[in-house]
């Protein structure tokens, strides 16, 4: 997988180069903006685990096409997987958040409506749909039950609530955008897919459970 030799800056730049287009994002206009060796390998082969990945459920809105993906999901994987320092991956959380990113908001709150559904959907990324992932792709087996798989799809509102709202407003409402990056930047396994699994186990009482090899070879 390509993300981990990615600074999230570069990877930021080539998603708005590949959304210059039009509104929609699809794994052609992926292939057209990310031609580094490490990226073009893989697009080009349809097959491979970076296509498979791309074409999974967790990238879409309903009623997308398989190809089509929505930017802002793609944006936190990569936030959860590429390089880059905890600043670095603080504005592009923040410009997910809030259209227009810091340049067009001075504060932020903890009400924003987008915190929900970004924060479903990296509890997804990092357990329950990752193990679907790797169960399409190659048959790995599914080592949490389904009523265990269940626990974890329950538990993002946990880990949003109690782990990132708390830690970061307290009993603020909504905080200057200076306050917010510094308090987030101090909250690092926002940004780190091993550190946010282990806060969405911990939220649903289980404990890791690794098949050898399996994450890897995804590197996630």
């Amino acid at each position: 997988m390509p993300f981990s030799r990615t600074h999230i800056k570069a990877f930021v730049d080539k998603l708005n180069e590949a959304m210059k287009q039009g509104d929609r994002l699809t794994i052609s206009d992926i292939k057209r903006v990310f031609t580094t060796p490490a990226w073009s390998e893989a697009l080009k082969d349809d097959n491979s685990t970076l296509c498979h990945v791309l074409r999974h459920k967790v990238f879409k809105d309903e009623g997308m096409e398989q190809n089509e993906l929505n930017p802002s999901y793609l944006t936190v994987f990569a936030i959860l997987h590429c390089v880059g320092n905890p600043s670095d991956k603080a504005t592009a959380f923040y410009n997910v958040l809030q259209d227009g990113g810091l340049a067009l908001h001075k504060y932020i709150s903890a009400n924003d409506k987008d915190f929900a559904p970004v924060f479903k959907r990296m509890c997804g990324m990092v357990t329950y749909e990752l193990f679907d992932m790797m169960n399409s792709i190659d048959g790995t087996k599914h080592l949490y039950s389904e009523d265990e798989r269940e626990e974890l799809k329950e538990s993002h509102e946990f880990v949003r609530e109690d782990d990132f709202l708390e830690e970061i407003y307290g009993k603020a409402s909504k905080l200057t955008n200076k306050l917010w990056m510094v308090r987030v930047i101090g909250n690092t396994w926002i940004f780190d897919s091993k550190a946010f699994r282990k806060q969405v186990l911990d939220k649903a009482n289980l404990k890791l459970k690794l098949p050898e090899g399996a994450f890897s070879r995804s590197q996630v």
